[in-house]
């Protein structure tokens, strides 16, 4: 259009002498308003085509916001669908045992006490209650896992024989056949969280093979990893049944930096379960050294030991237990009638519930130390196991921190070292 009008500026030019004067300026003027008009509309026509361009290259926020809203809707019902499907899960590990317990007690209830099935129950109430003890435990440990409150404490660990002590466990309790194929492969692991993950990986496999089933162990490096299969003849397909005991161990291995993965056996019936972790090639044997003696074992002693317990049942059964292995015990409700008794005979040791009425197990221990000093074994108990409670009893006074139900061997251990 702009060649347009200056064309006609020019033939315009050329012909002005044969215009009349009067005609000439007009179609000057009429001109210029065709070129003003080009020009105007050329703008108006590339702002159009800049902020078509910038409507497709940038996103529309309204637009982004649903999305984000959807995808934070997802999300959450993901999230939900996963917490039922744990709560499921866990309803159902609960169940079994205390199903056997409320038998067990039925049970009690309806013989007399030197009959053999009556001992029988009362293994029953006892093996069960160490298994709830686990399942809390457990549970405690997954949801650390999953919010990345677990410190791992790692170490060279043997793999071979953290997995050949792991079976050998199980062997005592189980009546499987075990083939055992284990080369030394080395692994930056917690020793303990390692143990903890072979135990729920082997025990998976015992509880769904028949008694006489074999379940296979093999171990090996493969390209940098430590390669653990696991193999059962389990005839109940058990790939997709995921227990409280098999997802700790998932997310156990997932912290280490390994993986988890389990297919239906190809040969057979029952399941495969493999493990990769990075593993670390052997270092150059070291030189052998004399072995040093063991320590002389300690004799045992009689300890004062105060007992501050809201919980009636838990403080005479302690109380008991204490007093049955030669120790002197006084025993209190809260802690206040705790202090009193401390005055009064002077305790070397004092196991103390956390959660106390009134006053709490840290005043408690606070105030032990103003009176007491350093003459006396505090000793934390309480249903909170997590490494920020446990230095919280240790920040308040406490030597050591139990979590219930309290291990009663090292427990007395603790007390005869007082």
């Amino acid at each position: 259009m702009t060649i347009v009008a200056a064309l006609l500026l020019a033939a315009l030019w050329r012909a002005q002498p044969a215009l009349e004067r009067s005609t000439a300026p007009l179609a000057a003027l009429v001109v210029l308003v065709f070129l003003a008009s080009c020009i105007f509309t050329w703008l108006v026509g590339r702002r159009l085509a800049q902020a078509a361009s910038s409507s497709v290259e940038e996103p529309n926020p309204l637009a982004a916001a649903l999305e984000a809203q959807t995808r934070a809707r997802q999300a959450a019902e993901s999230a939900s669908q996963r917490k039922e499907e744990f709560l499921t899960l866990l309803g159902h590990e609960l169940r079994n045992p205390l199903g056997a317990i409320v038998n067990a007690v039925s049970v009690l209830e309806r013989l007399p006490s030197g009959s053999a099935d009556y001992r029988a129950a009362r293994g029953v109430i006892a093996r069960q209650t160490e298994h709830l003890a686990k399942i809390i435990d457990e549970l405690s440990d997954v949801a650390g896992a999953a919010s990345g409150r677990v410190v791992l404490r790692r170490n060279l660990l043997d793999l071979a024989q953290a997995a050949a002590s792991a079976v050998a466990l199980l062997k005592r309790r189980s009546s499987r056949e075990w083939q055992l194929e284990l080369q030394p492969v080395l692994v930056s692991a917690d020793p303990t969280r390692m143990d903890q993950v072979l135990a729920n990986l082997f025990g998976h496999a015992v509880e769904f093979t028949e008694p006489g089933g074999r379940i296979h162990v093999n171990l090996r490096e493969e390209a940098g990893e430590a390669l653990l299969r696991v193999e059962d003849d389990g005839r109940a397909p058990h790939v997709a049944t995921e227990d409280l005991s098999l997802t700790l161990a998932r997310r156990l291995i997932e912290l280490h930096g390994g993986r988890l993965s389990a297919q239906e056996r190809d040969d057979g019936p029952g399941a495969r379960f493999t493990v990769r972790l990075p593993a670390i090639p052997q270092p150059e044997p070291a030189a052998e050294r004399e072995p040093r003696p063991p320590p002389a074992p300690r004799p045992s002693r009689t300890a004062r030991v105060l007992v501050v317990e809201d919980n009636d049942d838990a403080r005479v059964m302690l109380q008991r237990i204490l007093q049955a292995q030669g120790h002197l015990v006084s025993a209190a409700r809260d802690a206040r009638s705790g202090l009193d008794a401390a005055a009064a005979g002077s305790p070397n040791v004092a196991i103390v519930d956390i959660g106390l009425p009134g006053m709490d197990g840290y005043e408690f221990a606070r105030a032990m130390r103003e009176r007491l000093g350093n003459g006396v074994r505090l000793i934390a108990v309480t249903g909170y196991g997590t490494e920020n409670d446990r230095q919280r009893a240790l920040r308040a006074g406490f030597d050591a921190h139990f979590t219930k139900p309290v291990d009663v061997e090292r427990l007395l251990g603790l007390i005869a070292e007082a």
